[in-house]
């Protein structure tokens, strides 16, 4: 029993999870699926692997998949950085109003993300919440969330450059 536990949790039980990790940032996401895949049956009440599942389904544009994925981590206790996957996912599938939702209990849960912050001032301006949107934009500051502002209907004063 000692030795089963040993090679369950004992040192180096996270390897399937660092390694997926390291192989997303390489950008080999297939690869990366299967040790996150090994990571959450390894241990099943960790969210970790879940959010970067839901997050390479996401990508890949399989929804269903991410849905179920990003919900297991939320669940178990992911986050702000789960809600914050949830809410990507409702971005890319063009649910802005869940989107929103996601974005601002991400935000709630765990403060300052940019990225929280820049994509849910895109989800409000396409929800034509134009004003309060530029405001979340704004404080996000740099990246790819500023694509919204050209979005920005005209009379509407545009967002500054930081």
């Amino acid at each position: 029993a000692i030795v089963a536990w040993y090679l369950l949790w004992g040192p180096g039980s996270y390897a399937a999870y660092d390694r997926g990790v390291e192989l997303y940032q390489r950008g080999s996401p297939v690869a990366a699926r299967s040790e996150f895949v090994r990571a959450a049956a390894r241990h099943p009440d960790d969210p970790r692997p879940h959010i970067y599942l839901g997050r390479i389904a996401r990508e890949e544009r399989d929804y269903a998949t991410a849905s179920r994925e990003l919900r297991t981590a939320i669940e178990e206790g992911g986050g702000a950085l789960a809600l914050r996957e949830m809410g990507s996912l409702m971005f890319a599938s063009r649910n802005y109003p869940l989107a929103r939702n996601f974005y601002v209990r991400a935000i709630e849960a765990g403060g300052g993300d940019p990225i929280a912050f820049g994509y849910l001032g895109c989800s409000l301006v396409r929800l034509n919440q134009v004003a309060e949107g530029l405001r979340f934009l704004e404080r996000a500051g740099q990246g790819p969330w500023q694509q919204c502002a050209a979005m920005v209907p005209p009379g509407m004063p545009p967002m500054q450059p930081r």
